[in-house]
């Protein structure tokens, strides 16, 4: 939903958005906040997810659902950080989910 959501975002914006950004943008983003086994294994899957590769991700991501959960969230960071600023993208994911105040 928050992916569909922002990815909607970047169309409606007009900003290019190609998938070769979203792989980089995601291991940026993972680089900086998770331990280099798990970073590796983030941005590895994501990159055979952003190309339509599931099966390849599934087996790169050995049955562990936190790197799912991590490429999503590194993948919302990236690509909402291209259309918002920070504070922008907190407060507007949070509406997105219905957890605004």
């Amino acid at each position: 939903m928050i992916a569909a959501f922002l990815g909607r975002r970047v169309q409606e914006t007009g900003v290019v958005w190609k998938p070769a950004d979203s792989r980089e943008a995601v291991a940026r983003t993972v680089a900086e906040m998770l331990p280099p086994e798990l970073e590796f294994a983030v941005s590895t899957a994501w990159e055979a997810h952003s190309i339509g590769e599931e099966e390849t991700a599934e087996r790169l991501a050995q049955g562990d659902r936190m790197v799912f959960a991590h490429m999503l969230a590194a993948f919302c960071a990236a690509v909402g950080l291209a259309v918002y600023k920070r504070a922008e993208l907190v407060s507007t994911l949070r509406q997105v989910t219905g957890l605004s105040d």
